[in-house]
């Protein structure tokens, strides 16, 4: 079970024998939802057997979450539109919900599409907010055609749009720059600095962050890179002018890895609207051109605010009970020939190896989803089972969380990894 959310939810294709539980909350849910928002023809019709009858047919396309071993809620997909969200009503308000909405993303994505569609019915008022906060976007009114019988009938709806794929790249960027906030993550192990590389150039509009201080609590006990503290990383996003509304762009220099650690954290904490510049400021550089010096632009403060928890995570004992483990480190590192950073070389018992870099390819970007589908199955990670990654420090395992995600897949992280492991002697150590 992954620690997601508020609610402890395991999320499992649907059988046949859930379909009776997802028609009794889909029938409550449709009623809630679209009683005297949507034609009468099409409410005389959708009566309660015909619930029934369609989620016996739609079984294939659900995913159903499982809480103390009831069905409380499923999401239902169909090619590029998710088309179907509903909770029990005993679980609203308990962050179930928006767990299914990112498991139909993640399915649409994994089905080769990067962006997704739903329908919401006018006067749904609760689930435009909804969807507004996961990063959806209303695109304007059109006409659904709602499934009945052998024909359709006409619902006047808003049509939202989602990017669901976690990369950018450079061009759609420059397109969009005035209506995301961009954040400028330039880290890498052993320095330089990034402060004074952004202050020599930068995407224009972008704010600093630094990973060190806003993106890590100090070393310890935890490991190099500590998970930051709530109250810390919110209010280095609200510096740099995040708000929940709003989608947010990251980038580094370093082939993604810095800038899938703020990825991680934005997501950690609920925004679900942010992604990270494919090829980063090299791509940038190369193929739009336009730079910006100096310390940053004064901005308005962001209202970022919530909780942790929404992205899975494993401890020292759980990572071990995980199916996958995956590090991310050099392949050196993971055999345990050289150590540079942390005291005792080797790695965590059972974990397979696959480095950053093989996320990449030769220019900087990202694999194909078919290449990065290749590289993850030949260590055994599949759709059906649980993967978790780890690091020296837990900023890079998040690369290897970002590509996973990019081809529909979801991923725990070891915050602690590797040097949070051996600070521990009792633990045991592999290598070759």
């Amino acid at each position: 079970m992954r620690e997601t959310g508020d609610v402890p939810a395991r999320l499992r294709p649907a059988t046949p024998a859930d379909a009776a539980d997802v028609a009794r909350i889909w029938y409550a849910g449709w009623q809630d939802g679209h009683l005297g928002r949507v034609p009468g023809e099409l409410v005389a019709v959708r009566t309660r057997d015909t619930f029934d009858a369609r989620a016996a047919a739609r079984v294939p396309d659900t995913v159903v979450a499982e809480v103390d071993g009831d069905v409380a809620g499923f999401v239902m997909t169909d090619a590029d539109e998710v088309d179907q969200v509903y909770v029990d009503a005993a679980r609203r308000g308990s962050g179930l919900a928006a767990t299914l909405l990112g498991a139909a993303e993640r399915r649409v994505l994994a089905q080769g599409h990067p962006r997704a569609w739903l329908a919401v019915v006018p006067g749904n008022e609760r689930a435009r907010a909804f969807y507004a906060r996961q990063g959806w976007r209303d695109e304007g009114s059109f006409h659904h055609r709602a499934p009945v019988g052998d024909g359709y009938v006409q619902v006047p709806c808003h049509r939202y749009v989602k990017d669901v794929s976690p990369l950018i790249g450079p061009e759609e960027l420059a397109d969009r720059r005035p209506e995301v906030v961009v954040l400028d993550v330039r880290w890498r192990l052993g320095g330089p600095p990034g402060r004074p590389e952004f202050e020599a150039g930068h995407v224009p509009g972008a704010a600093y962050v630094d990973l060190d201080t806003e993106l890590a609590d100090p070393p310890g006990a935890r490991g190099r890179h500590p998970l930051p503290g709530t109250d810390t990383f919110l209010a280095a996003m609200r510096r740099a002018g995040v708000r929940r509304g709003r989608p947010v762009v990251v980038y580094d220099d370093w082939g993604g890895r810095a800038a899938a650690r703020c990825w991680w954290l934005l997501r950690h904490h609920g925004h679900d609207a942010v992604r990270v510049l494919d090829g980063g400021w090299t791509a940038w550089q190369d193929v739009v051109g336009e730079v910006e010096t100096g310390p940053g632009r004064p901005r308005a403060a962001g209202d970022l605010d919530g909780s942790a928890g929404a992205m899975p995570v494993v401890d020292a004992v759980s990572a071990t009970t995980v199916p996958v483990l995956v590090d991310a480190r050099a392949p050196e590192r993971f055999r345990g020939e050289t150590e540079p950073v942390d005291p005792v070389a080797g790695r965590v018992p059972g974990a397979v190896n696959v480095p950053a870099t093989d996320n990449l390819d030769g220019s900087g970007r990202f694999r194909s989803a078919a290449e990065l589908r290749e590289v993850y199955a030949g260590v055994g990670v599949t759709d059906d089972d649980e993967v978790a990654a780890y690091c020296g420090s837990g900023v890079v395992a998040c690369h290897d969380l970002l590509a996973l995600e990019s081809i529909g897949l979801q991923g725990a992280l070891y915050p602690g990894s590797w040097s949070e492991w051996v600070a521990d002697d009792s633990r045991p150590v592999e290598t070759g």
